[in-house]
């Protein structure tokens, strides 16, 4: 209590009675006040007949902080969703948590802002996300399926206090279908609560949203959620992806003038990445086109490329930004004319190519002082390209330096022999029986796809980046197993991938949100609709056996041509690989070789 005294007996009582205009304790107040109706709600309710206007608690409350914003995010708040501060400040329920004061966690020390207690898990003292997920030693309970303190034990199972007499949820009446069904909580099945959950997170949600489109696409979205899922972690997805429907109220006047290139470039590509889900609607829906639109894989690498160079010198940002214009120029006019020299037209070879231009410039900056792009020189770029630069990414920003003239000398790369096959990245035949049986004998149901990758990229020489691609067209049964197609012509799949093919075949299935079953063209379909895994994700899985996929796929065409292909049109035909490469292997490891080839898989096979 404060230090307010009431006016009619001089009893203190709470400054929140003080704040709305009067000075009366709960009882004066009841003495004083009338029966009357508010003059801006119609509510009757108890009023002061002195009062002038003569408003309602709700609404003398709601006046208080009328025009008052969240002072960390600027939105206006919900009357039921705000937290109010000594100094009159206003914070939104989500921002609430992030200004709340940091603790520290009773179990690992560590401090966070996220630290509370969990009883019904069994933490009486404050505990942080990551120590409430370790440490739960709660059982789930073998009836209702949730975590609860065991009362007892049933044919070895452990059961809530609710499951242990019947060793199933109490059978009851719902109030909201009325059919008789295991209860969920006391009076709603679990149907039925979860789809109260969802309608109470939409009512919760949906006023934060200004427009009246905006609010209608995110009505859209939860319904098309609603429908997908009833149950696990859409609700908590539902709270984070209305901040992406917020942003694109502020930046968009319409729903149909949405698009994924202006989605991109109005918000960066991070906003494409965070919320892949809201994407994967929008595109669901048709308001968007993704992957199969050329110029949104352009935008997403033109925002990641302006984003890489942002800590760069004055310098270097100015020349990134006019390299990035003179191969979006040159790509535009390569669509309508033909041309003999190499181009950069790709997306991926746009950014790998002014990726290498940022390194080059760096690197020329940083170590030999460079102060503009005409400090350059030949020794300069044949240092930088000593330094592992990509000669053909490095080619482009050749090309682009020359056609602006941007120095009085020329720079010029060095032409280098090409390099005799790798034969010392060749597995032994120990290494890739090993490697082999590894993957075979993978269940994991998060690893299988990655161990049948693997497998592919060992036997039939395929690069990580093409396999991920692979359509599911180019799969296909057969009498016995399997066949396959990497590029012109379907082959048997090997007997030994036969049961991982059949084990990815049944686990198969669509991972994007609002892609339905066998609709992905992909035979790896990726989590956002329409695409494929990505190959960078290999890594993780790459790392966790040693295994070097460049060392698989020279593994891979040393068999090929030791098993007696002496034809490159062969290896290009049935397994995509080039007849200059396909010439190199065989003229180096071919038939007419044998017994060179011998010699060096007994001296390098073996390392």
């Amino acid at each position: 209590m404060t230090d307010f005294p009431c006016t009619a007996c001089t009893e203190e009582m709470g400054a929140y009675r003080a704040r709305k205009g009067y000075q009366l304790c709960r009882k004066c107040y009841y003495k004083q006040t009338e029966h009357l109706t508010c003059s801006k709600c119609g509510r009757l309710t108890r009023i002061l007949p002195t009062a002038n206007p003569k408003l309602c608690g709700r609404c003398i409350n709601a006046a208080l902080y009328e025009g008052k914003t969240c002072k960390r995010c600027g939105r206006e708040t919900l009357p039921h969703k705000r937290t109010t501060y000594a100094d009159g400040t206003l914070a939104c329920s989500a921002c609430a948590v992030q200004l709340a004061p940091p603790k520290e966690c009773h179990y690992c020390k560590k401090v966070s802002i996220r630290v509370w207690r969990d009883l019904k898990l069994g933490f009486t003292e404050p505990a942080c996300p990551q120590c409430r997920s370790t440490r739960n030693t709660t059982p789930l309970c073998a009836g209702c399926r949730r975590p609860r303190n065991a009362e007892g034990f049933r044919d070895g199972k452990p059961y809530c206090k609710d499951c242990l007499p019947t060793g199933h949820p109490p059978v009851i009446v719902c109030v909201t279908c009325g059919k008789t069904k295991y209860g969920f909580s006391k009076t709603q099945c679990e149907d039925c609560a979860w789809e109260a959950s969802h309608l109470r997170l939409l009512h919760t949600l949906k006023p934060q949203l200004q427009s009246v489109w905006a609010r209608a696409l995110f009505e859209s979205y939860h319904y098309e959620a609603r429908i997908k899922t009833l149950r696990g972690p859409w609700r908590n997805a539902l709270k984070r992806d209305i901040a992406a429907f917020q942003d694109l109220e502020s930046v968009f006047s319409s729903a149909e003038e949405l698009s994924g290139v202006l989605i991109v470039r109005r918000l960066g590509h991070q906003f494409s990445k965070k919320y892949r889900r809201v994407m994967s609607f929008l595109s669901y829906m048709g308001y968007v086109v993704l992957d199969d639109d050329p110029d949104f894989g352009l935008e997403l690498a033109i925002s990641r490329i302006r984003a890489l160079s942002t800590d760069d010198v004055p310098w270097i940002q100015a020349v990134t930004q006019d390299f990035i214009g003179y191969l979006l120029e040159t790509r535009k006019k390569a669509n309508v004319q033909r041309r003999t020299q190499r181009l950069v037209r790709m997306a991926k070879s746009i950014e790998s190519a002014v990726r290498t231009a940022i390194r080059l410039l760096r690197y020329c900056a940083n170590n030999h002082g460079a102060e503009s792009v005409q400090d350059i020189t030949q020794e300069m770029f044949e240092m930088a390209l000593a330094d592992k630069l990509h000669s053909f990414a490095s080619g482009a920003f050749l090309r682009y330096h020359h056609k602006r003239k941007l120095s009085f000398h020329k720079l010029h790369r060095v032409k280098v022999p090409a390099p005799p096959i790798p034969t010392h990245l060749v597995y032994s035949e120990e290494e890739r029986n090993h490697f082999l049986s590894l993957f075979q004998a993978t269940n994991d149901p998060r690893k299988n796809h990655w161990a049948l990758i693997a497998q592919l990229n060992l036997i039939y020489a395929q690069t990580i980046f093409d396999l991920v691609q692979l359509e599911r067209s180019n799969v296909r049964e057969a009498d016995e197993g399997y066949e396959i197609r990497f590029s012109k012509v379907f082959i048997p799949l090997d007997e030994s991938i036969v049961p991982s093919m059949q084990r990815w075949m049944t686990q198969r299935r669509e991972r994007g949100a609002f892609d339905e079953q066998n609709t992905s063209r992909y035979l790896f379909p990726g989590t956002r609709s329409g695409t494929h895994i990505q190959s960078t994700a290999f890594q993780n899985y790459r790392n966790l056996h040693g295994y070097d996929a460049r060392r698989g796929r020279v593994t891979a065409m040393a068999n090929l041509v030791l098993g007696g292909i002496a034809n490159p049109r062969i290896l290009q035909d049935l397994f995509g690989i080039s007849q200059s490469r396909g010439h190199m292997y065989i003229e180096q490891l071919g038939a007419s070789q044998q017994r060179v080839a011998g010699h060096v898989m007994r001296r390098y096979g073996h390392q």
